[in-house]
């Protein structure tokens, strides 16, 4: 598994930002997330919760992306079944546990554990107490600070479907 210090996420980030105060990216987090291939399976089931429009609103968010490779260690059936019509719901409920309402960089995170309130309704522990960032069990592996309306962080695992 790819291990990515916090300093290193830190300093990635920072080198994203510079084309964002040039102007230059204007592509909000929605955007990102369905032009990123490691993310084709968030894309999609955003899309299907109907979640993918608030995405492209004037945020901030903070979105936490799991990878298609997190979406593939779910148990057998359990994205399948997600991705149903008449389980919208559930799956909306599911991917919003993944978003937070706020712009939350990686500088502000070093060296901290914090809890972050999700538009799901419930929280997201970020835990950056040590040489990684971790979000619950899940290991941060890239970030990006560049989308005109929030941040994005990978991911490469997911909480369990409740």
């Amino acid at each position: 598994m790819n291990r990515v210090s916090l300093a290193a996420l830190a300093a990635a980030a920072m080198l994203l930002v510079a084309p964002l105060a040039a102007g230059a990216m204007t592509q909000d987090v929605a955007a990102v997330v369905s032009s990123t291939a490691s993310f084709s399976t968030f894309a999609a089931a955003l899309k299907a919760a109907g979640l993918a429009d608030r995405l492209k609103g004037p945020g901030p968010f903070t979105v936490f992306a799991p990878t298609n490779d997190a979406f593939a260690d779910l148990p057998a059936g359990t994205l399948d079944r997600l991705m149903r019509p008449e389980n919208r719901a559930e799956l909306a409920g599911f991917l919003a546990r993944y978003i937070v309402a706020e712009r939350v960089s990686p500088a502000s995170l070093a060296g901290k554990r914090k809890r972050l309130p999700t538009v799901g309704g419930g929280s997201l522990l970020l835990d950056a107490t040590s040489d990684r960032l971790m979000v619950g069990d899940a290991l941060v592996l890239g970030a990006d600070t560049g989308p005109s309306n929030g941040n994005l962080y990978t991911i490469d695992s997911l909480q369990p479907v409740r």
